[in-house]
């Protein structure tokens, strides 16, 4: 509710537990400094800035390093998702 407010400037959340059930149009960066296996709950916890109301374009970043398991991990859900849209499509 602060954040939704504007009285804190900041919202802090783990995927699976603020991936869900949560409003952040308030937002227009998001920053990931963690991942999921699943790619359908990173896109809903990417999907709490994208809802009715957003009034801005928002910037969705995950941080990792050239080479880490953190990037195979990122190349590995790009992948899985390609897949799943092939499949739905």
């Amino acid at each position: 509710e602060a954040f939704q407010s504007g009285s804190a400037r900041v919202f802090v959340g783990q995927i699976t537990a603020a991936g869900t059930g949560l409003t952040l149009t308030a937002a227009h960066t998001m920053l990931f400094a963690e991942l999921d296996w699943v790619p359908g709950n990173v896109i809903q916890c990417e999907d709490r800035c994208h809802r009715f109301g957003q009034k801005d374009p928002v910037r969705i970043f995950h941080i990792t390093s050239r080479g880490s398991v953190d990037a195979r991990m990122i190349k590995a859900l790009v992948d899985k998702q390609k897949v799943i849209e092939s499949v739905v499509a």
